[in-house]
């Protein structure tokens, strides 16, 4: 029995009446009601299937168990409107997601008095669940759900438990959700005691910070990493279903080696090889052994959560090993800052939007022990709002002197790992440790996972942005009349000459960049993309000068400088009177005044053309049909930076992905990662995958070529055939929006004829919520750009072929690309083949990796470029090099068409014996 089927009963709360729709889609104004579900609060129940006089998609009819024939026979929705609507003024009308049904009643003219959403007030109260929807509550009923008799049963079990879990809300949370939901909260009827309640949130209970490190002394341990991962080894009881891996023995052994001996290692594995516990193992051992800090970095944050919440308590089992997790000081919640905001903010007036976002904050606070954006159940943009308001900075941080330093979830996050022998961190936190020193505690140990990206994180890390849209954004929140920073300033009058004369120099600047904007855009090349990027070389700063842009630009930084020069003036001056370094208000001010100077000596630098970085801006078209100005800078080399900052004070690290080599070799992350190569160990633990039996790599002869007007028109003809043939389940790989969107509108309506979905990143929906609906319903097909070139994890059935559009070369027009290939040639080396190819190679292997996720899985990858083509291209061998192990098909689009179908019924047969 779970914690929610012990909650039964009456619920003591005002008359009600759930309601649950199904609909044959999303849109209220296209698609038509199928089924109606109506429970009372005295029991009473009364549904009925609705025909919607259309055929309802296949999909539908799957997801809902309800058949034609229920349909065909069913009444119009006109013939139970008057019963519908009776009941409907049963009571408050309740709903998960209620506002989805509302709209579809209101086409019919039924709206509700009152109306009460469960899955609002699950985030509330239940704000530390990733997911709230009715399969994620009810698991076990399984197909049931989306039945709406069903969904109604299962809205008021959820009802209970949601009353239960507020009951148990503290004395002072209960009094805050009082007055921030008022009659809402109160319908609910929830007693105010402290029933059951045993702890306050931190907000209401500030304490000093009394923390103090523990050393990490060595701990005599005889443990072997690799017979830890062998049959009879500690992981073999600690891990369910655990199988001894030869690949991912020999990794440990290599990366213990690399540990001890003061060694820089390269480690590809392929997925499957179980690369996390092969390197967790012996970071733990060595840790303990040592005495020293292990750090590990990843680039997800899927697999930061994987670490952290299963490979890592499994790896460290019944060992005396301290660990922490680490996140930039952005990705905390600031106490001070929320209890200002909470206090200022007053119930009345405020929109109910805002008022449930405070109300969500406040019930995350008082459930949380880390404080993280990643677990802030609201996400909506009142959410987001309320989060850029109390979310924890350098500067806006009274430290130590804090009221809320001892709960303070920065701090402990801190403390934690000056305290650990191993702290998990992102490659951002690392990439900033690397810049500025001093982010993390010393540490000895690296290893990075999915190292692949750690080149392009350091990059963003140590150069500049100055976005016009993001500038003019925080110039609205600074300046708001009620909730910006001047607002909240308490400031003697004497001050009030200061205070018009700082909001006069934001407002020229914001003028100033906006006519830099306009002047850019002007000498902006046409080009046939939406963004545009422009480098700034000697010849074009030249004719910058010419066009007057140049005394733009520095008028610009004149501006800067004296917004920063009168705002560090009246921080001086007010920090001689009054103690402005507990105040949360002026510790905002200091943040804001702080980041103009960043970005005050970083335009300065902008456009200055020196060896060691490459400037350039961006023009994109924004939604408005505006034109937004976006300046950068970046170094062009990373590697001296590396080594320097990184390497140079490590005594061994470890750098591990799926995709490290081009042509078997590790020299281009090598040498684009600065590593020393007098400190270099590599290794190749290949894959545990039978390629042979799962996996078939297909090359049509006969593709056009990208730049020939059949391209578009081939490659929908194989999406829709491939689809065709395994009924969806097919994953198409792209390098851009306009390619996605030229073969959606081609393949869609061939595709409905079977009753297959067509799924593109950008025109369907964001690339995480489409991924989602594929795994729901696989008879799709799945578009997407370079996001989903690597991690989209779609194991089984559900995906069989990924199709290719074309070898993932990066697109001309990249200033940093062009200043690194030009550092390239300078050096007397080819950049395509020292730059370009390689950086293609590995991301057509993550494009491969998409396939095959585990040894159960099969299926086909199509490559529709003729490029790849033996023979066709010098470099087609390179690619082909980096998937020798796979099977290959060349052959016509017709051909393919049959070894697909080949290969399945090959498969099957195999699978039956």
């Amino acid at each position: 029995m779970t914690a929610i089927d012990a909650i039964e009963g009456v619920l003591h709360v005002g008359p009600y009446v759930v309601v649950d729709l199904e609909t044959t889609g999303l849109d209220p104004y296209r698609d038509a009601i199928i089924q109606v579900a109506l429970r009372r609060s005295d029991g009473s129940v009364w549904s009925s299937w609705v025909n919607p006089g259309r055929r309802v998609p296949d999909a539908i009819l799957r997801l809902t168990g309800i058949r034609p024939e229920d349909l065909a026979t069913a009444p119009d929705f006109r013939e139970i409107l008057p019963t519908v609507r009776e009941w409907l003024q049963s009571g408050r009308v309740v709903g998960h997601n209620i506002a989805f049904d509302l709209a579809f009643l209101a086409r019919h003219g039924l709206f509700a008095a009152e109306s009460l959403d469960t899955l609002e007030w699950s985030r509330l109260a239940f704000p530390l669940r990733a997911h709230h929807g009715l399969p994620d509550w009810f698991p076990e009923e399984g197909d049931r759900l989306h039945d709406a008799r069903v969904d109604t049963e299962m809205t008021e079990r959820l009802m209970r438990a949601i009353r239960d879990k507020m009951s148990h809300f503290s004395r002072e949370l209960k009094r805050d959700m009082a007055y921030f939901l008022g009659n809402e909260w109160q319908w609910w009827d929830i007693p105010f005691d402290d029933q059951g309640h045993t702890q306050k949130s931190a907000l209401y209970r500030p304490e000093p910070d009394l923390f103090q490190a523990e050393s990490l002394a060595p701990v005599e341990i005889t443990a072997d990493p690799v017979e830890w991962l062998s049959p009879h080894g500690a992981l073999a009881d600690a891990v369910d279903g655990f199988q001894a891996r030869p690949g991912q023995q020999r990794m440990a052994r290599a990366v213990d080696d690399a540990l001890s001996q003061g060694d820089i290692l390269m480690v590809e594995a392929g997925t499957g090889t179980g690369k996390s516990l092969a390197y967790l193992s012996p970071a733990i051992l060595t840790a303990l052994r040592q005495g020293e800090r292990v750090v590990v970095a990843t680039h997800t944050v899927a697999l930061q959560d994987q670490l952290w919440g299963k490979d890592l308590p499994q790896a460290s089992r019944d060992l005396p090993i301290r660990t922490a997790l680490v996140k930039g000081r952005g990705r905390y919640l600031c106490l001070f800052k929320a209890a200002e905001v909470v206090q200022d903010t007053p119930a009345l007036g405020e929109s109910r939007e805002r008022r449930w976002a405070l109300a969500t904050l406040l019930s995350y606070i008082e459930a949380t022990e880390i404080g993280d954006a990643e677990e802030f159940p609201l996400k909506n943009e009142a959410g987001r709002a309320i989060w850029t308001e109390v979310v924890a900075d350098s500067q806006a941080c009274a430290g130590p002197r804090c009221p809320f330093a001892g709960p303070c979830f920065m701090r402990r996050a801190r403390h934690q790992a000056e305290s650990s022998h191993l702290v998990v961190v992102n490659h951002a936190l690392l990439a900033a440790h690397a810049a500025n020193g001093n982010v993390l505690p010393p540490f000895s140990h690296l290893i990075v996972d999915e190292a692949h990206h750690l080149g392009e994180v350091l990059e963003r890390s140590l150069g500049f942005e100055l976005d016009a849209e993001a500038f003019r954004r925080r110039y609205r929140d600074v300046m708001h009349t009620r909730t910006g920073i001047w607002a909240r300033l308490a400031l003697p009058p004497e001050f009030l000459g200061v205070r018009h004369s700082i909001q006069e120099r934001y407002q020229q600047l914001l003028d100033g960049l906006e006519t830099l904007g306009r002047a850019l855009a002007e000498a902006t090349p046409p080009g046939e993309y939406d963004r545009r990027a422009v480098r700034v070389t000697p010849a074009r700063w030249e004719l910058l000068q010419e066009q007057g842009v140049e005394s733009l630009w520095q008028a610009v930084n004149d501006r800067f400088r004296e917004l920063v020069d009168e705002t560090e003036l009246l921080w001086q001056e007010v920090q001689s009177r009054q103690n402005v370094t507990e105040n949360a208000s002026w510790l905002r001010y200091r943040q804001w005044q702080q980041d103009m100077v960043e970005l005050a000596v970083g335009m300065a630098a902008w456009g200055q053309v020196v060896d060691e970085r490459v400037s350039w801006w961006e023009m994109r078209t924004g939604r408005d049909g505006e034109t937004i100005a976006t300046w950068r800078w970046a170094p062009v080399d990373i590697a001296p930076i590396l080594r320097e900052n990184l390497w140079d004070g490590l005594d061994s690290a470890v750098l591990t992905s799926a995709t490290l080599t081009v042509h078997g070799r590790f020299d281009y992350l090598q040498t684009t990662l600065g590593i020393p190569a007098e400190r270099l160990k590599t290794l190749n633990v290949g894959s545990p995958f039978d390629w042979e039996r799962q996996a078939r790599l297909l090359i049509p002869t006969d593709s056009p070529d990208p730049a020939d007007n059949s391209y578009w028109e081939r490659l929908a003809d194989l999406v829709v055939e491939a689809a065709r043939r395994r009924e969806g389940r097919t994953l198409v790989l792209l390098t851009s929006y306009r390619a996605v969107e030229a073969v959606a509108w081609r393949i869609r309506e061939r595709l409905e004829a079977y009753h297959i979905r067509t799924l593109a990143q950008g025109v369907d929906g964001p690339a995480r919520r489409l991924v989602g609906d594929f795994r729901h319903d696989p008879r799709a097909v799945l578009l997407g750009t370079m996001t989903y070139w690597e991690g989209v994890d779609i194991p089984g059935s559900d995906l069989e072929v990924v199709i290719m559009g074309r070898l993932p070369f990066r697109a001309p027009g990249d200033p940093l690309e062009e200043a690194k290939q030009e550092r390239i040639a300078q050096r007397g080396q080819s950049p395509f083949y020292r730059r370009s190819l390689p950086e293609a190679v590995l991301r057509f292997q993550q494009g491969f990796g998409r396939l095959i996720r585990t040894t159960q899985d099969h299926g086909v990858v199509v490559v529709f470029d003729p490029r790849i083509q033996p023979g066709r291209t010098r470099y087609a061998n390179v690619f082909l090099a980096s998937l020798k192990q796979v099977p290959r098909v060349a052959g016509s689009q017709a051909d393919l068409l049959k070894t697909i179908e080949a290969f399945w019924e090959e498969h099957h047969a195999h699978s039956h014996k």
